[in-house]
């Protein structure tokens, strides 16, 4: 999905039950505000900065905490942001 609007991406993700995980966070923060106030649902927005090469295994080990940490129905209609799962 790279190169998609942002709009597309979190069509997608919410059409196939998956929780969205992006280092923009302006833009989605903003465009899950949109769709709240429209009414629509999505399954969840996780924000994260961005992670140099060499820091792959510390997003990796935030991601799992994560997962292992918010049952997915925790997750509709909301934004998280993986640096809280340090």
């Amino acid at each position: 999905m790279l190169g998609q609007l942002d709009e597309a991406n979190l069509l997608y993700a919410a059409s196939h039950g998956m929780v969205l995980l992006t280092f923009d966070q302006r833009d989605y923060v903003l465009l899950a505000h949109q769709w709240a106030k429209e009414g629509r649902s999505q399954t969840g927005i996780l924000l994260s900065d961005q992670f140099a090469l060499e820091q792959l295994g510390e997003l990796l080990r935030r991601v799992l905490r994560f997962l292992n940490t918010v049952p997915a129905q925790d997750m509709v209609n909301s934004v998280r942001y993986l640096s809280s799962f340090r």
